[in-house]
């Protein structure tokens, strides 16, 4: 009788070769460095041995060893590289990566579920890296003695299906199970949270990333994410020290009969909507202009399909077309607006409607918030080091204290956890956390808005009244798309009843002389999604590296230009958190940046951790009057591409 391991062993010797002779010819191209040369040689080979001889392995995916095999058979040797090159990162807030590696392999995925017969490996979201996850988290809450959690997912392929396996391992560890009935934004699990006073809540997603890519997100009892602290000893002890062969039983159908399975639905989805209500302002202004403001919305095929609609119709606005067009990501955590360009800058734009930059979506909301406060003096906000400078200004011009953090929501939410606990921040006493901090006192502890370039907004409040509550006065701990759609529909509504375009308002604010014209401009590298296997990472790498050197060029005193623009200065920016992952000691994982004339006209070159993909950030600032707004804000718009164009023909992109 034939033996299927004998058979295992011959692919396994054909996958040596063409992976061996793949890599070498990376190498001799000049597309892979040496060091990675090794290290590639040893992880997937190793790791691919490690899956195709483990026999649990069968029991979780049945038909996983038939995809690896039919890989193998037809020399995809790049994917297989990116499929067990090393585990799927584990980031700030949970795993994301690819859970398809070609569009066809989706396809097949939708088709026929998670054991469909794909190319899966510990570097790609599938049901056995899932599973193995998951099982590190159970064992995680059963030593802190956590007893339930809440488990939602968003409107990617299959969504639904790996919630019903992570819940099928907590299922296991009689963990109660809160299951949402139905595709949900990610905020809502996080209002869930504590609300049901669960322990944790895990969301599958990967956010906004494209259609191939997959994840879960973990959040802590408060709906916030989880702290620094909290990440390192889930992954260090739990996740590192779990293996597959410690994956319990999986049979959804059976494990749902438990009684501490329970699904949720309108009894969280009402008050959910409920509570983003009561942060509107004016409703006075919107129950009169209101349905005279018409807006479109997209979801993107997300899980705001529902909530956003149904949350502004409930909130006297009409979804039509077309003053404004809201737009949420996949998970519906993060807002944009798509307006109308007045006929006096179609010159600037070229085009008739413009996607408006997170930077100026959130000047406004700030704007229109600080104009209906009361005291200031006990206010703060909470932003990141690559959002304008604008929204400082806009702060201090109405003496609220500023925390500006590293990039990402978990560090915002943890700075304001922090200013709660009265910890004085700084980059001395924080260095992971913190970039700048401004005008702070003992007095501001309750925060108005947290604010990132990346579509992310929210607001805490006060200092919680104890560990399983929002912020007082304050949402959920965590950026808020649906949130932001409603902010953004409020100042539509407003600026119909001034007459005006949200391009009109945002011009206003800039020609406060306390503010002034701030460009601020993004590009991402690739375009879209991200590099692919070894070569992408070395591309990311060798970038930085240039960059690097034209800032040492800068700090030894030669003359750096960029666009013409003579640079005055530049910093390294290092938190440490993605070192090991990087075999890089002191990688930037925040960032170069370069200045020109004073620190609010800048350049920052800014890598992805986990991915292999670099931003471009750049702000120019401008004093301006109404006579020349309009020329400032032309030039500023032609010189930030030029900038970006010329610095990425520099570090060889």
């Amino acid at each position: 009788m034939n033996n299927p391991k004998n058979n295992f062993i011959a692919v396994f010797n054909d996958s040596v070769k063409g992976i061996e002779s793949y890599l070498e010819s990376s190498f001799q191209k000049g597309h892979i460095s040496e060091e990675l040369l090794k290290k590639a040689k040893v992880n997937v080979l190793r790791n691919l041995q490690d899956w195709l001889f483990n026999d649990r392995i069968d029991q979780i995916s049945p038909r996983a060893k038939e995809g690896i095999t039919k890989a193998i058979e037809e020399g995809r040797w790049p994917d297989l590289v990116e499929a067990y090159i090393d585990d799927v990162a584990f980031g700030t807030a949970g795993i994301r990566g690819l859970a398809a590696l070609s569009d066809e392999e989706l396809l097949l995925l939708n088709k026929e579920g998670l054991d469909a017969p794909i190319l899966k490996g510990p570097n790609t979201i599938n049901n056995i890296v899932f599973a193995r996850t998951a099982t590190a988290i159970a064992r995680y809450m059963e030593t802190n003695s956590y007893s339930s959690i809440v488990i939602g997912f968003d409107s990617r392929i299959q969504g639904k299906a790996f919630a019903e396996l992570l819940a099928s391992i907590f299922l296991n560890y009689d963990i109660k199970v809160y299951f949402f009935d139905t595709a949900v934004p990610y905020p809502e699990v996080l209002f869930a949270v504590p609300t049901l006073k669960a322990d944790i809540g895990l969301f599958i997603s990967a956010s906004h990333n494209d259609r191939r890519y997959n994840g879960f997100k973990i959040c802590s009892l408060d709906g916030a994410p989880i702290s620094v602290t909290e990440r390192d000893n889930l992954y260090d002890n739990y996740i590192k020290k779990t293996e597959i062969a410690h994956v319990p039983e999986i049979v959804f159908e059976r494990l749902t009969k438990k009684t501490n399975f329970q699904v949720i639905g309108e009894e969280i989805h009402k008050p959910f909507v409920d509570h983003m209500r009561q942060f509107l302002i004016n409703k006075e202004l919107i129950k009169e202009f209101g349905p005279k403001v018409l807006i479109g919305y997209s979801a993107f095929n997300g899980a705001g399909r529902n909530t956003v609609p149904g949350l502004l119709e409930n909130s006297n606005f009409k979804n039509k077309n077309l003053d404004i067009i809201i737009g949420t990501d996949p998970d519906a955590d993060r807002a944009s607006v798509i307006i109308k360009v007045p006929d006096n800058q179609l010159e600037i734009f070229n085009e008739p409607y413009t996607l408006l930059p997170a930077d100026e979506i959130w000047l406004l909301v700030l704007w229109y918030r600080l104009q209906h406060l009361k005291r200031f003096d006990d206010k703060f906000i909470a932003y990141t080091h690559v959002t304008s400078d604008s929204i400082g200004r806009l702060a201090k011009k109405y003496d609220v204290g500023a925390v500006r953090t590293w990039v990402g929501f978990t560090w915002i939410a943890s700075a304001v956890n922090k200013v709660w606990q009265g910890e004085k921040l700084s980059r001395d006493t924080h260095p992971y956390l913190i970039y700048e901090t401004n005008d702070m006192n003992e007095m501001r502890v309750n925060n108005i808005s947290g604010l990132e370039q990346s579509y992310g907004f929210g607001f805490f409040g006060g200092p919680a009244p104890d560990e399983r509550s929002f912020g007082s006065g304050g949402h959920v701990k965590d950026k808020d798309g649906t949130l932001g759609a409603l902010m953004l529909a409020e100042i539509a509504a407003y600026a119909k009843s001034q007459n005006k375009t949200l391009i009109d308002l945002i011009d206003e604010i800039y020609l406060n002389p306390e503010i002034g014209l701030f460009v601020n401009y993004y590009e991402a590298e690739p375009r879209y999604g991200a590099y692919r296997s070894l070569e992408g990472f070395s591309k990311k790498v060798s970038v930085l590296k240039n960059a690097l050197k034209i800032l040492e060029d800068v700090k030894n005193g030669k003359d750096v230009r960029i666009a013409d623009l003579k640079v005055s200065g530049g910093e390294q920016y290092q938190t440490g958190k993605y070192d090991t992952l990087h075999n890089w000691k002191g990688f930037p994982d925040e960032g170069i940046r370069f200045w020109f004339s004073d620190r609010e006209n800048w350049l920052i070159l800014r890598p992805s951790g986990t991915a292999q993909a670099l931003r471009f950030h750049t702000q120019l600032h401008f004093e301006v009057t109404e006579k020349d707004i309009l020329e400032k804000k032309s030039l500023g718009r032609k010189l930030s591409r030029e900038i970006v164009r010329d610095f990425k023909s520099k570090v060889d992109v």
